[in-house]
């Protein structure tokens, strides 16, 4: 089980044979706004999933990313190979998938009214990290629904701290069951974090930066 801490934006629950995900107000000015998932390994089908959740099941193979941000979150679990879609190629950063993107094995698939749905079928994608602005990403996520493609929206962007944001690599990592190896690299990041915000304590004049 894996502990929330930090983040406002999402809760886990862990069961026998499922773990619950809850989202909450994923996008600016949202309000008692909730998605939920029930993420089932592939070899189980329990019954008593608890009505509301849409179910997912995991380990995701084949993951299509709407943000740079989901991209670093995966590549911090090594599991960039898992990617095969993005949206915006113009702002990757990361030479493995810029080189995978020349190649062919990963597809730009647009943006918002752009979004090229006969592409995102052609990548069978186990699953779609979206986020949303504004509330208009629920007619994207509908339309995929639609489409039959599992959506899941990522807020970390939302959260006030850096911890917060970064702990949105927990969430990630349960579409992989991936949760021990991202606590273990966060509780290190957390620690080295403490450790050096520990050391401006007896410093009396604090300049104003923005980092």
């Amino acid at each position: 089980k894996v502990p929330v801490k930090y983040a406002s934006g999402f809760d886990v629950d862990y069961f026998k044979k499922y773990t619950l995900l809850t989202v909450r107000n994923p996008w600016q000015k949202a309000n008692n706004v909730e998605f939920k998932y029930a993420l089932i390994n592939r070899s189980d089908s329990p019954d008593h999933i608890p009505a509301g959740y849409k179910i997912i099941k995991i380990p995701v193979r084949r993951a299509i990313c709407l943000s740079t941000t989901h991209i670093g979150f995966i590549d911090f679990l090594g599991l960039k190979e898992s990617v095969v879609g993005i949206s915006g190629k113009n702002y990757i950063t990361d030479d493995f998938i810029i080189n995978r993107i020349k190649s062919g094995e990963i597809k730009d698939i647009g943006y918002d009214e752009s979004l090229n749905y006969e592409l995102i079928l052609e990548l069978k994608p186990d699953i779609i990290f979206v986020y949303g602005v504004t509330g208009a990403i629920a007619s994207y996520i509908n339309k995929l629904e639609e489409l039959n493609i599992s959506t899941v929206l990522v807020g970390e962007y939302l959260e006030e701290t850096p911890l917060a944001k970064m702990e949105w690599v927990k969430f990630m990592a349960a579409f992989y069951e991936m949760e021990n190896k991202a606590l273990a690299m966060f509780d290190s990041v957390s620690d080295n974090y403490d450790r050096l915000v520990s050391r401006t304590e007896n410093i009396s004049v604090k300049p104003k930066v923005l980092l």
